[in-house]
């Protein structure tokens, strides 16, 4: 009698481990997309110059890309250079999430851009990435990143 109590419970207790583990997901991060849907080929040729106003930020759009619509521009900021650890993910934070039309984006010609941060301060390290982003709302991986002292 107690033999099949005891079956019974680990029967039990099976199935509802499994039953956990299949809900629990699969640890990837972000929504999920389509099978179908491509995502956007990643910006290029990421440059940061230091200006009198601020940090000029100029980018390359991919040339295959026919349905762009906007442009996230992400910085990460370090008060001093041994703050930032090389290794370390950086925590990169949206500075604007613009519409290619937007006028605060400077297009320089062809597929060239270019952005202005204004709100940086004299001694500060910042690093700058590009993500852009279809009509369907699917972005491109981060550019490459671009670094500079002001």
């Amino acid at each position: 009698m107690g033999g099949r109590s005891v079956d019974r419970l680990a029967i039990i207790l099976v199935l509802v481990l499994l039953f956990a583990a299949a809900w629990t997901g699969c640890g990837k991060k972000g929504d999920p997309l389509p099978p179908d849907m491509v995502l956007p080929v990643a910006a290029h040729d990421l440059r940061v110059l230091r200006q009198a106003e601020g940090v000029r930020i100029s980018w390359v759009l991919p040339e295959k890309e026919r349905n762009l619509h906007r442009v996230v521009i992400q910085r990460s900021e370090f008060e001093t250079m041994l703050d930032r650890c090389p290794e370390c993910p950086q925590e990169y934070r949206i500075l604007a999430d613009l519409q290619l039309g937007d006028p605060r984006l400077d297009r320089t010609g062809g597929r060239e851009m270019a952005y202005m941060d204004m709100d940086v301060r004299s001694g500060r390290l910042y690093m700058y990435r590009i993500l852009v982003c279809n009509s369907g709302g699917a972005c491109s991986d981060a550019s490459l990143p671009a670094e500079i002292k002001f």
